[in-house]
């Protein structure tokens, strides 16, 4: 993480690029490549949390497409 000259933070990176979820393997990267093909989204990141369930799960936030009702990140959960 780094902090720019207007005090934003920016996330480069994310500390593992794979999730061990129910004991499959989950690549962030692959659910970001294809979250990105839909048309409405215009930014996406996803990421590993703990899970009292299942140790860990993906996690993903998204930026819907540009317009006056929808200029928030959203997120999503992973369902079990």
């Amino acid at each position: 993480m780094r902090r720019d000259a207007d005090g934003y933070l920016h996330f480069v990176d994310r500390a593992k690029d794979m999730v061990n979820s129910r004991g499959q393997n989950v690549y962030c990267g692959e659910l970001e490549r294809v979250l990105a093909e839909y048309s409405d989204v215009l930014d996406v990141a996803v990421f590993g949390v703990s899970d009292r369930t299942w140790v860990e799960a993906a996690e993903g936030w998204w930026r819907p497409g540009a317009g006056p009702a929808r200029p928030h990140w959203t997120r999503a959960a992973e369902s079990a």
